[in-house]
């Protein structure tokens, strides 16, 4: 038969009972808070890492690591994407990675500090031969060289000349050469060789001011 003292002391043991189940529910919520979509969670399973769960796999992982030295540092751990997304702009301002598991993230970036890095490359506007070139507010670009990116002839030096594989470089080198056979000659430096006419002999090496520069014909000679 129960007394007034059971059915008090079972009313107070029910309730204590209740509270513990709320209290186990109030934790279990605190390490696992879901979002309103039911998409994604935070979860700490343990205190040095914070993963973010998404319905098939973990999408980012936040750790606490430590170096040689036993010094501890943070990490960020993104899942890559399997395909690019179908649209661009839901990326945009985010932080993720591809599949090729490259960083990616489309916006201005600044840094105020050095960047060091072991290879460098801007596809935009890239091209064989092309310089980067710098605005006057330093935006860099990819630019053709004025030259256009080759060495150009030694004819199109302004004291340069090739007369068949005659050679000469220097001004007035060679200038009296007006041979309308091959002549091999080399004359570099100024006036060099600057006097040799096409009346004979050739093969002639002279290399220095105004060397050999009154010579006008002469058979494998060396000044």
């Amino acid at each position: 038969m129960f007394t007034k003292t059971n059915i008090y002391t079972f009313f107070l043991i029910s309730v204590f009972f209740i509270s513990s189940i709320n209290a186990q529910e109030a934790q279990k919520k605190t390490s696992q808070e879901k979002t309103s979509n039911g998409i994604s969670s935070v979860q700490a399973p343990v205190p040095s890492a914070v993963k973010f769960i998404g319905q098939n796999n973990i999408y980012a992982k936040m750790q606490a690591q430590k170096d040689d030295n036993g010094n501890e540092f943070a990490t960020l751990d993104l899942t890559a994407a399997t395909n690019d997304p179908s649209e661009p702009d839901s990326v945009k301002l985010k932080l993720w990675r591809d599949a090729n598991m490259t960083l990616i993230y489309s916006g201005d970036f600044q840094v105020t500090d050095n960047i060091r890095t072991r290879t460098f490359r801007m596809t935009n506007g890239a091209g064989t031969g092309k310089v980067l070139t710098s605005s006057s507010i330093g935006t860099a670009s990819w630019q053709t060289p004025s030259g256009g990116g080759s060495g150009g002839s030694i004819n199109g030096l302004s004291d340069g000349k090739t007369l068949f594989s005659s050679v000469y470089l220097g001004q007035f080198a060679g200038e009296d050469d007006n041979s309308t056979s091959d002549k091999a000659n080399i004359g570099i430096g100024y006036n060099a060789l600057g006097s040799f006419t096409n009346a004979g002999g050739g093969e002639n090496t002279a290399i220095g001011y105004s060397s050999m520069g009154s010579f006008t014909e002469g058979l494998q000679n060396t000044a």
